[in-house]
């Protein structure tokens, strides 16, 4: 029997769990009730995706000013692309594929790498789609998905050193670049959905599962982290893994397309003899040299970014400059006329 001291301690205890139990079960709520109001956004132009994680917003524009790029006109178009051409041309069909960079969401419309290729050559129809944060299978899924409707003649597929990160959970927990995000990982030759975060496999399915602990997960790892505590992706037990399964990746992409022409580049010089050596595997076309070129006009004085606010994304004049490496590229391998 509990003594006469102990009940009261016991029963106040137990209604402060009770309590507290219930205002989790209620921010939980508030939190589902909150994204099913506003279309489950999580950044402008994109939406929640149960099939690929997130994707673009289907005919959004938006114009304002960037900081490091001035006032940027950006749109996307139907079915999520940037730019979506004639399905019905004669001309060459090039469907873009990449992340960030091509997404290109500091570059007004016109201006990325791709209107670029189609402004200086009269044979090209170009058809590209880009998310921030896609690693190579969602990457390959929107290929899959779309490549019937358009029935592109070539691929142009921009890889970034990120992606092998993307590419594999295990890498992807303890990066400082994770996107803390549900996403279709390629695993045991299948497409399987997770939570990459650095915990037990039960934790994992909780916050997979529930909005508030995945906002308060975000929260806590971007508060965590700082400057310089990245991993060296290299002497990660993972990184081989992660080339496997990118490798894979890409060989599902030569299976779906056949056997037209799959030309790849890197925004990054990191992993380029890595990158040559999977292209090579699938008879895939890599350009060397773009990264290099964007230094050199770095070096030389010119404004490629938006430093010092974004180092890394281009502004209009570092996709120019990446847009003429890959048309002379294009031209040099006679796939597109001179």
């Amino acid at each position: 029997m509990l003594s006469e001291k102990l009940k009261p301690k016991i029963y106040k205890l137990i209604i402060s769990l009770a309590a507290l139990i219930v205002i989790i079960l209620l921010l939980e709520a508030g939190m589902r009730v909150y994204f099913f109001i506003n279309p489950q956004r999580i950044d402008n132009g994109s939406d929640i995706s149960a099939e690929l994680g997130w994707a673009n917003e289907s005919n959004f524009y938006d114009k304002g000013i960037v900081k490091g790029y001035g006032e940027v006109e950006f749109s996307i178009t139907k079915f999520g692309f940037r730019v979506f051409g004639d399905t019905d041309t004669t001309k060459t069909k090039i469907f873009v594929i990449g992340d960030s960079y091509t997404l290109a969401r500091m570059v007004s419309d016109g201006s990325t790498y791709y209107d670029y290729l189609k402004k200086n050559s009269e044979n090209v129809e170009m058809f590209a789609y880009a998310t921030g944060g896609y690693g190579s299978l969602q990457e390959y899924m929107i290929i899959d998905k779309y490549y019937d409707l358009i029935r592109p003649d070539m691929i142009l597929w921009q890889f970034c050193g990120n992606d092998f990160i993307d590419n594999e959970p295990e890498l992807e927990a303890v990066s400082v670049y994770n996107d803390f995000m549900v996403r279709p990982y390629y695993i045991d030759n299948k497409i399987q959905y997770l939570f990459s975060v650095r915990a037990a496999k039960w934790k994992c399915e909780l916050i997979r599962r529930s909005y508030l602990l995945k906002f308060l997960q975000i929260k806590l790892n971007v508060l965590m982290a700082r400057p310089g505590k990245n991993f060296i992706l290299t002497e990660h037990p993972a990184f081989q893994k992660s080339i496997v399964t990118t490798s894979k990746i890409l060989g599902l992409l030569r299976k779906r397309v056949g056997n037209i022409p799959i030309i790849l580049f890197s925004t990054d010089t990191a992993y380029a003899d890595i990158i040559a050596d999977i292209c090579a595997t699938h008879n895939i076309h890599f350009i060397r040299g773009v990264p290099e070129a964007i230094e050199r006009a770095k070096n030389g004085g010119t404004m490629v970014d938006g430093t010092p606010y974004d180092v890394y994304h281009w502004n209009a004049a570092g996709h120019a400059i990446v847009g003429r490496a890959i048309l002379d590229y294009l031209i040099k391998e006679k796939f597109l006329p001179q």
